[in-house]
């Protein structure tokens, strides 16, 4: 299961603040048959209307059913403000280039991510890149930063609304 095909299946339901996918393990000390998921929304809001919509009508990704388990650790909302997960860069080709983030998002500033979406727009003075992180937490906002200080003047990150809000 990819991270574009769990998120593309959440849709209408809020934006996403956190989420982690865990493939199935054959070996090694523990034995995970099927794939998990964590996912963690800005709001408690969003995940009791997904939670809600998911016990009426089962939450499935790729035509595979899930069981879907409320976290066990509760955590207080945080505020949206106009942040999302989603970024749009916009700059210099030569640095809003997908190959050249890549290598510096995970070379130069040890980011781990995952993509949903990616779409790159190049052009011969300005490209842009819409990039749907995973997560917010930890790949977005940490990726948002970094683009609008060490870019500053030559390219520069806004966020932009979650597809997962939308219905």
């Amino acid at each position: 299961m990819s991270n574009s095909q769990f998120l593309g299946s959440i849709r209408g339901i809020g934006p996403v603040y956190a989420c982690h996918l865990t493939d199935p393990t054959q070996g090694g000390p523990k034995i995970w048959e099927t794939a998990a998921a964590s996912l963690t929304f800005f709001t408690a809001d969003a995940a009791n209307k997904f939670l809600a919509r998911h016990a009426i009508d089962p939450f499935t990704v790729g035509g595979h059913k899930t069981k879907i388990i409320r976290h066990r650790i509760k955590t207080r909302g945080s505020a949206v403000n106009g942040r999302s997960r989603v970024l749009r860069i916009v700059g210099h080709p030569l640095i809003v280039d997908p190959e050249y983030l890549h290598r510096v998002i995970t070379q130069e500033w040890g980011v781990r991510y995952d993509t949903d979406t990616m779409q790159h727009t190049p052009g011969a003075e300005t490209s842009e890149i819409i990039w749907a992180f995973g997560s917010f937490r930890a790949q977005a906002h940490i990726i948002y930063g970094n683009i609008n200080k060490y870019f500053m003047g030559h390219a520069r990150a806004i966020y932009v609304a979650d597809p997962c809000v939308q219905g």
